[in-house]
């Protein structure tokens, strides 16, 4: 018997709190622990998906969309849309919520010639958020003159469209990537 522990009447032995299982004694532990188990077995066993490739094209320019499986963490093209007006809309694409790369070229008539590139929402326009309300869109990309360029874009899961509106230019090509 330990000299810590205590007998009740009955001379039945109470353990005190040194003797309890480890498990018991640290929960927060325990709970780290089973995560951390969950975690590596869900990473291992993991889901894999299959994606096929489509392209379409439309009065307003020339689109592609493309879904190939690649590597892990490797960007994959979700829209492309290229065109020559002053204003152009893409269809529709759908993004899953991971990083997004914004990649673009535009060919400018003049040094000043200008793209606003927007990303936005199916059901809201750049002045319009998804309720019908007032709000003011922020591009997502913007050049002077001729230039390539790429950005990384914060985009939630969900069904948007490529908006670009340019001056003075004579092309433009934007091709929108998630990585995967």
């Amino acid at each position: 018997m330990y000299t810590d522990d205590k007998c009740n009447q009955e001379g039945i032995i109470i353990m005190n709190s040194n003797d309890k299982n480890w498990f018991v004694r640290h929960k927060v532990w325990t709970v780290m622990i089973v995560l951390l188990i969950l975690g590596t077995i869900g990473a291992v066993f993991g889901d894999t998906k299959e994606t096929t490739t489509n392209s379409s094209s439309t009065q307003n320019g020339s689109e592609t969309a493309q879904n190939t499986p690649e590597e892990p963490n490797s960007w994959q093209v979700v829209k492309e849309f290229s065109d020559t007006k002053e204003e152009g809309i893409s269809d529709s694409f759908a993004l899953t919520g991971g990083k997004v790369r914004i990649t673009y070229t535009v060919e400018a008539s003049t040094d000043t010639g200008t793209a606003l590139i927007y990303i936005l929402k199916d059901g809201t326009t750049k002045t319009k958020n998804e309720a019908g309300e007032l709000d003011v869109a922020v591009q997502d990309a913007s050049t002077i003159g001729s230039k390539s360029s790429s950005e990384i874009v914060d985009k939630p899961a969900g069904n948007y469209y490529i908006d670009v509106n340019t001056s003075a230019v004579k092309s433009y090509t934007v091709k929108v990537e998630e990585q995967k």
